[in-house]
């Protein structure tokens, strides 16, 4: 790998597919495990759903960050109604925003012309579904370096309407500052900081929960609201 294409994020790709077709799943992230190595992707299925956690919503989430989102396209997808209408429809929007890559791969025959995602390029090459090749590793293989040639593209010719979202906008802050009310001479003492929102309970809060500083919440002073150019932050919690 170039050595330009290293210092980028790993891509978080979401594998969307019906549990009957868990082990063609299972021999796809294995030959996807060389582009996890290079620090090309991060790879998420719900067989990582934690134990008691609620997987339904850890879907949603690990759908939000991907960056690809593999179809597992066979007759137990279509035929899900999970996969076709819940996990597709939240796929394709994210596709056609921009968000993510929508990126089918037939794994076994079945007619998909008609499905919202009929009219994107299909893998393996050819739409030849993977388990009629004579040898699937040479689909699979096929597939991994379809996948690869996508992240190196969305690196060297970045969306700039997705880039834009991240350049910084004028936001207001309010700047916490402390110091000890009694300075001794000749020993230490603590200077703390907190630029925050506005509506956050600041370094006052901070120092409720953490007594090691020298400095206690009464002495926390703020400043007036002020302006200050921050990167772009989706949650908005800092």
């Amino acid at each position: 790998m170039s050595s330009e294409l290293r210092p980028a994020a790993a891509m978080e790709l979401f594998y969307s597919y019906s549990h009957k077709d868990t082990r063609l799943c299972e021999l796809l992230e294995t030959h996807l495990k060389a582009l996890q190595r290079s620090g090309l992707i991060r790879s998420w299925y719900d067989r990582k759903i934690d134990p008691g956690a609620e997987w339904s919503e850890q879907i949603q989430r690990a759908m939000e960050r991907a960056g690809i989102i593999l179809l597992l396209i066979s007759p137990d997808f279509m035929a899900s109604d999970y996969c076709y209408e819940i996990e597709l429809p939240f796929a394709m929007k994210r596709h056609q925003s921009g968000e993510a890559v929508v990126i089918p791969i037939l794994l076994r025959p079945v007619a998909y012309q008609d499905a919202p995602f009929g009219t994107l390029q299909m893998l393996p090459k050819g739409a030849r579904p993977i388990i009629v090749w004579g040898r699937r590793d040479e689909a699979f293989n096929d597939v991994a370096a379809a996948i690869r040639s996508v992240i190196i593209d969305k690196r060297l010719h970045p969306d700039p309407d997705r880039a834009t979202s991240h350049e910084s906008e004028l936001r207001e802050r309010v700047l916490d500052a402390a110091v000890p009310a009694e300075v001794r001479v000749n020993e230490p003492a603590d200077v703390v900081a907190l630029i925050r929102l506005p509506d956050s309970k600041g370094l006052r809060a901070v120092l409720q929960s953490d007594d090691s500083y020298s400095v206690s919440p009464e002495d926390v002073k703020s400043s007036e609201l002020f302006e200050v150019n921050f990167a772009r932050d989706p949650s908005d919690s800092c």
